[in-house]
């Protein structure tokens, strides 16, 4: 069973985990950025820092994150252990408007792993803020396809990832939309997680209620087209409550 459920901060989490965090300004962001990157470090993992606007900008905030740890950040950061980059970088895209291309982007994240193994590192871990790739609806499909793919891959390889939402400028409802793909969330990121697991398409943990049951019909209205097979297995040990109105959206 992987690492799974709502967590508070970013520090002590495994080497594949996979987190949505919707965060709430800058200083929340640096906290949990300088929490999840610093494991990996101390994990023997390649780390990264991707962000939209410009590399500088980028690499400027990092050093202030690394100026509260003054006795070993900033010999981190000068030192080169961090990789920092624009999201332009990493994703490819489909179109106009940084709509993500979900296969190709994921498969680039494969490969940067591998890269990342063959280096002689023990995996990859990134920090991505992805608020500027999740601002409208068209992104948020696209996107909700990359986070299930990525989760597929990061439940086998050494592939750790925390995708970050500004709730400020994305609005509650649309972090929740994306939150809710991966198997660990910030404390109210989403009501419920929907995610890859052993022996089924896909395991639901959480709570639906009147109040979500909407927003799962509408993810599994992105994801499920994407999954095989004859029947659909669905791993409900994780739930904490689901109403009638759940059930349907599931029957349906």
């Amino acid at each position: 069973m992987r690492q799974a459920g709502v967590v508070d901060s970013a520090r002590g989490l495994v080497s594949c985990s996979h987190v949505g965090w919707g965060y709430a300004g800058r200083v929340e962001l640096g906290t949990r950025v300088w929490e999840y990157l610093l494991d990996g470090v101390a994990a023997g993992q390649r780390i990264e820092f991707v962000g939209s606007g410009s590399v500088g900008a980028l690499r400027a905030e990092l050093a202030g994150f690394a100026d509260r740890d003054a006795d070993y950040g900033q010999g981190v950061v000068d030192r080169g252990e961090f990789r920092v980059a624009l999201v332009d970088e990493v994703y490819a895209f489909s179109g106009a408007g940084q709509v993500v291309d979900p296969d190709r982007s994921v498969a680039s994240r494969v490969a940067a792993t591998e890269d990342a193994l063959a280096a002689g590192y023990t995996g990859l871990r990134a920090v991505v803020d992805a608020t500027g790739l999740t601002g409208t609806v068209a992104q948020r499909v696209a996107y909700a396809h990359y986070e299930y793919l990525l989760d597929q891959q990061s439940s086998v390889l050494p592939l750790a990832t925390v995708c970050a939402y500004d709730v400020a400028q994305l609005g509650r409802e649309a972090v929740a939309e994306m939150a809710c793909l991966h198997p660990l969330t910030s404390r109210g990121a989403s009501a419920f997680r929907l995610y890859t697991d052993d022996g089924a398409a896909f395991t639901l943990a959480g709570e639906v209620d009147f109040a979500s049951a909407g927003q799962l019909g509408d993810t599994l209205g992105r994801v499920l087209p994407f999954m095989s097979g004859p029947e659909l297995v669905v791993d409900g040990r994780q739930l904490e409550f689901i109403d009638h109105r759940g059930l349907l959206v599931l029957d349906r």
